[in-house]
């Protein structure tokens, strides 16, 4: 539980930061990782507003 904690602070002081998605998945080890359903959701919510703010689809889907 302490993990998913962690991981999700700081998935969300990168959300902050508007760090590039790609660069968080690869950060967050999110790459053949399992994900909990909460990170999962923080990330979608990150990707759709990062494709908002540049000027993206917000359907555009990079899945971690």
């Amino acid at each position: 539980m302490a993990v998913l904690r962690i991981r999700t602070a700081q998935l969300t002081r990168w959300m902050a930061r508007d760090q590039n998605p790609t660069d968080v998945a690869l950060l967050m080890g999110f790459k053949g990782s399992k994900i909990t359903d909460s990170e999962r959701k923080l990330w979608k919510t990150y990707l759709r507003d990062y494709n908002i703010k540049h000027g993206l689809s917000p359907a555009l889907k990079t899945e971690p």
